[in-house]
C-alpha cells in the first residue's frame, strides 16, 4: 500500500494542501467557527461565510496570525478536518511536507502535524 503524501501551505488567509495520491491542490479560506461547549463547527470557506454574521456564542478566527500558528488546538482541528475530508484513504503515517515562513517555526509545524494523531512517517 502506497503511503500518503501532502504538501501543506498554511498561509494566514488560506490554507493549501497538495496530495500526491490524487494529484491535485485543495484551498480553502483558513479560518474557523468555534461554537461554544461543541468546540468547531465548521473551518474554511464555510467558516469564512459566517464571518461577522455568526451569533454571539459563535466565535469565527484565523488559527493563524501574521504567519505563526495563533492557536495550535484549532490548527489541529482544521487541519484534521480539511485532510479527512479531501484525503482518499487512511491518513496513519503520511508524510507531510510544510512550507515554513521562517526556520525559526519548523519545531512548531512539526509539534502541529504530530499533535493530530495521525502518527505521521515523516514531517
Amino acid at each position: 500500500m502506497a503511503v500518503q503524501c501532502f504538501g501543506c501551505d498554511l498561509g494566514t488567509n488560506t490554507i493549501k494542501i497538495y496530495s500526491r495520491e490524487s494529484d491535485s491542490i485543495f484551498c480553502q479560506k483558513n479560518m474557523v467557527a468555534i461554537e461554544e461547549k461543541k468546540g468547531m463547527i465548521a473551518y474554511g470557506d464555510e467558516a469564512y461565510d459566517m464571518y461577522e454574521k455568526a451569533p454571539s456564542n459563535i466565535n469565527v478566527l484565523y488559527p493563524m496570525a501574521f504567519g505563526t500558528v495563533a492557536s495550535i488546538t484549532y490548527m489541529q482541528e482544521f487541519l484534521r478536518a480539511f485532510l479527512e475530508d479531501h484525503a482518499k484513504g487512511p491518513l496513519k503515517g503520511a508524510d507531510f511536507y510544510m512550507a515554513l515562513p521562517t526556520d525559526v517555526q519548523d519545531r512548531v509545524f512539526s509539534t502541529l502535524v504530530q499533535g493530530m494523531g495521525l502518527k505521521s512517517k515523516h514531517v
